[in-house]
């Protein structure tokens, strides 16, 4: 809990203005809350250039005494529209994890079509619409009870999180695209939402060259844990080369797809590390100060401190 913290590692995903929202059910930061974090942040804590804390975390397993870091997970646009030009505004800078299979070949992560739909349709629609198409194939409707959900997805409620852990997880991803794509035909402007989604390479060079900091988190944003070793060194690897062409440098973090402690199996940290990884990222809270499983602290929490 960061109010009773003397340091913590934020994670924001969707930061975007009330009244600028083509998908008006998602789930996000306002613009104005997130300047509101931002002078909470300001008044508490010290914010050190991110390769000062990266360098504390990997040293000792916790950020420096009294400090904060903001990391952005998912290399949406509006990252680029609206986080960077406030972060440059104060002088502060954070950590933006990128999964690099959107931006070296156009097109959507399974994550975000899954993102699209609900930020259309609600949750509930979503869930209903995708529950209907599963067991027309001859699915089993006991893969959304899985009892992993709720502590994966804490802020959501249990059909919700029993949902998302079963389409991550549980279903094979294959089958849950292909449902996917069948739901997507049915979102207005799909085509226009879907191309203008993600940082592009040009925003990712000036970003860079103005003091921001950037992280893998996957090519294709699965969850590390289900990939086997061949595969998972060729989506460091296709990271990796990304990176190199667009900033010149690989980078020494890493945000796990997903986030939650299931989502990278131990003995994978060391293929991780050799990739020049000195920090990994989780996206929930716990005891531990193995730099590679360092938690962060959702700006939900934040968003309901400085309300």
């Amino acid at each position: 809990m960061i109010g009773k913290s003397n340091s913590a590692v934020l994670m924001f995903h969707y930061v975007q203005p009330k009244t600028d929202r083509i998908l008006p059910q998602l789930n996000c930061c306002s613009l104005e809350q997130f300047r509101m974090i931002l002078d909470w942040l300001q008044e508490r804590f010290t914010l050190p250039n991110p390769h000062v804390c990266l360098d504390h975390i990997a040293s000792y397993g916790v950020l420096p005494r009294g400090s904060s870091l903001l990391t952005f997970d998912d290399d949406t646009q509006d990252h680029w529209q609206w986080v960077y030009p406030e972060l440059s505004k104060r002088n502060l800078s954070g950590i933006f994890f990128v999964s690099t299979a959107p931006l070296a070949a156009r097109g959507l992560l399974k994550v975000h079509k899954a993102h699209i739909l609900y930020g259309s349709l609600g949750y509930d629609k979503f869930f209903e619409n995708f529950k209907k198409s599963f067991l027309k194939n001859n699915g089993n409707a006991a893969v959304f009870n899985d009892h992993n959900a709720e502590n994966a997805y804490p802020y959501d409620t249990r059909q919700i999180a029993g949902f998302k852990y079963a389409i991550n997880f549980k279903i094979n991803s294959d089958e849950v695209e292909s449902i996917f794509d069948d739901l997507l035909c049915s979102i207005k402007d799909v085509n226009l939402i879907s191309n203008n989604y993600y940082l592009t390479q040009e925003n990712i060079k000036e970003m860079k060259e103005n003091g921001m900091v950037f992280g893998f988190h996957g090519h294709s944003h699965k969850a590390f844990s289900t990939l086997p070793e061949k595969t998972l060194l060729d989506e460091l690897r296709m990271s990796k080369n990304f990176f190199l062409d667009t900033i010149g440098e690989i980078p020494n973090c890493i945000s796990y797809p997903f986030g939650d402690i299931n989502c990278v199996r131990n003995e994978q940290l060391v293929s991780i590390r050799d990739f020049g990884v000195k920090v990994g990222f989780l996206a929930e809270e716990n005891s531990s100060k193995n730099p590679m499983k360092t938690s962060r602290v959702d700006c939900l929490e934040l968003m309901e401190l400085t309300n």
